[in-house]
């Protein structure tokens, strides 16, 4: 082979592959693995306009890529899966743990052996991209077929560029960073056999000497794990050398990739997450529309509170006037009845005041009996002091 000598300005090589597995169904959350699909998703490679080295198992997937990329700088190889150390060394290995029934099963990671193997196989080939540097570049970054999915399906092919975020540390690696990771996931048994998706394996990137670095630890600490009997795909490898070695060279970040023009991937989400924070504030508008209402039944309850407070303070002044009428009415009574008394007391003590009718004369008339009634009533009245 002649040896070709590159240098391009934007300074990172894309490497990507596409290997054949057949394929693999849904189940839960995971979505259809087919051949077909990801064939039609190699279209963006036309739209890229990065170095690129593409290897596949298949002349005529080989065939398709040239035609696609349409003389763009690009390098395909055909290669034999089964020669390879993810699919000839791991592949038979992580078949034996798969097949026990002991182990986690979750779909597909670690019910097929193959799909553990091909997501491995980036590490592998990532590791011959850094030692040849076939471009020349300062930079490489491993690219899934189907990371710009979207875009294909929206038959966006406008012209992009991949290139490393301004500022970047060019002594690490940068990956996808999910989630934090919570407290049982940070052991390397637990990572391996329950699968947690911290990283995302389908785009990384970084400076050439570092790359070479983290791929050939990558290898080396997933030949540890299957010597332990674990098993599981690229990003629970990868996390576990940033969880559980010294291991310093990665550098976590979002969604890294930088593209010219209007297919970058994460405008859908940015939009999504846009939807999802005006519809959380229809329903603080609403919450908030629901507390003013209850206010004012508050309020409006209040009122009645102190209207009725007013209705019983007000009957209750009533009802103390009314006692006070009570008593003014008792003491007059007992005034007049005082002034009756007196005036009976004068009538009766002085003889002259009583005149009685004119046929009854008071002293004649009256028998013997009656006289001393007469005279012990006008002795009593004298003896109280009325006469």
């Amino acid at each position: 082979m002649q040896e070709i000598y590159y240098h391009f300005a934007v300074c990172v090589t894309v490497l990507s592959s596409l290997i054949d597995i057949g394929v693999i169904p849904a189940y839960g959350h995971a979505t259809k693995k087919d051949p077909a699909m990801y064939l039609q998703w190699m279209q963006i490679y036309r739209a890229i306009d990065n170095p690129l080295v593409f290897f596949t198992e298949k002349h005529s997937v080989a065939k398709e890529m040239i035609s696609i990329r349409q003389g763009k700088p690009t390098i395909v190889a055909v290669i034999e899966k089964e020669s390879t150390w993810a699919f000839g060394y791991l592949g038979p290995r992580y078949s034996n743990i798969f097949d026990d029934d002991n182990y986690p099963k979750h779909h597909p990671n670690t019910v097929y052996s193959d799909y553990a193997s091909v997501t491995h196989l980036k590490f592998e080939l990532m590791q011959i991209l850094t030692i040849w540097n076939y471009f020349n570049t300062e930079s490489a970054a491993w690219l899934d077929i189907g990371a710009y999915k979207n875009a294909v399906d929206d038959e966006d092919f406008r012209s992009f560029t991949i290139r490393n975020l301004p500022g970047y540390d060019q002594t690490k690696v940068t990956l996808n960073y999910i989630r934090d990771p919570k407290p049982r996931e940070r052991n390397h048994r637990y990572i391996m056999k329950y699968s947690p998706s911290i990283f995302a394996g389908g785009f990384w990137i970084g400076h050439i000497n570092p790359l070479k670095q983290f791929v050939s630890e990558y290898r080396k600490h997933v030949e540890i794990l299957l010597g332990e009997g674990l098993a599981n795909c690229e990003e629970q490898g990868a996390y576990y050398i940033i969880q559980c070695t010294d291991y310093n060279i990665i550098q976590c970040t979002g969604y890294i990739i930088q593209c010219t023009g209007s297919i970058i991937q994460c405008a859908g989400y940015i939009i999504q997450c846009a939807g999802y924070i005006i519809q959380c504030a229809g329903y603080i508008i609403q919450c908030t529309g629901y507390i003013i209402q209850c206010t004012g039944y508050i309020i409006q309850c209040t009122s009645y509170i102190i209207q009725c407070t007013s209705y019983i303070i007000q009957c209750t002044g009533y009802i103390i006037q009314c006692t006070g009428y009570i008593i003014q009415c008792t003491g007059y009574i007992l005034q007049c009845t005082y002034y009756i008394v007196q005036v009976m007391a004068s009538m009766f003590v002085d003889g002259t005041q009583f005149q009685p009718h004119a046929e009854v004369q008071p002293f004649r008339a009256l028998n013997y009996e009656g006289c001393d009634r007469w005279l012990c009533l006008a002795h009593r009245t004298r003896e109280l002091g009325l006469s």
